[in-house]
């Protein structure tokens, strides 16, 4: 239960866009999105555990949800004091198109947050995510809107986790990097000849975190 200062009281929607540009193919894009262990990795390198809770794929059209719980709290002390010593873990609910991931096809996500289990069913965070091809590579287009109900810490709690998103999303470009040389991908040998062109080019990126065992790739 939530202490009278911690009552309901709804924050209006924060919102974060972000635009990245990519000195890769679609094919490249397609890969990654669909690959559950890239979202996997990009999990293990946030500190974050992943786990599968459904994947269903009908006519070309992927659904996933997928719980993914932080190994230490972001939440500073103080905000814990208040909410519970709980780790935060979020579950959440995507569902693009396998081969299309234009404007027209994003991909979209709505997440909740699990625990703090004070927090369950008052911040709800919805997202979408496409790509623009475009002369030497990609632009990956990024939307998402936070609401907080928390009186006290609404405003605390979006920001914290406005700032978590974009810290993920700036750290894509050098995630598909490391990935791709560690695994042996087949656009290893092009990231390798081109990472000095790469690291000079490479702007922002994507919404990323979550999942293990099939399809996907990308808040």
């Amino acid at each position: 239960m939530l202490s009278p200062a911690l009552g309901p009281a709804a924050l209006g929607p924060a919102a974060l866009q972000h635009i990245a540009e990519l000195p890769h193919g679609l094919a490249l894009w397609d890969s990654l999105r669909n690959s559950v262990e890239f979202d996997a990795w990009c999990c293990e390198q946030e500190g974050q555990v992943f786990e599968l809770v459904r994947l269903a794929e009908e006519g070309g059209r992927v659904e996933r949800e997928h719980r993914v719980c932080s190994r230490d709290s972001p939440l500073p002390y103080a905000v814990r004091a208040l909410l519970g010593d709980e780790k935060l873990s979020l579950v959440t609910s995507t569902a693009w198109w396998r081969h299309d991931h234009d404007e027209d096809h994003p991909m979209t996500s709505a997440t909740t947050v699990d625990t703090p289990r004070s927090l369950r069913g008052r911040v709800t965070i919805r997202g979408a995510q496409w790509v623009e091809e475009i002369a030497g590579g990609l632009r990956v287009h990024t939307t998402m809107t936070i609401t907080v109900s928390v009186a006290a810490l609404g405003h605390t709690i979006a920001s914290l986790l406005l700032r978590r998103a974009k810290r993920n999303l700036d750290t894509l470009p050098e995630l598909v990097e490391s990935y791709c040389l560690s695994h042996g991908t087949p656009v290893a040998f092009s990231l390798a000849v081109g990472c000095g062109l790469a690291r000079a080019s490479w702007a922002s990126a994507l919404w990323q975190s979550r999942a293990r065992h099939a399809p996907r790739r990308s808040a």
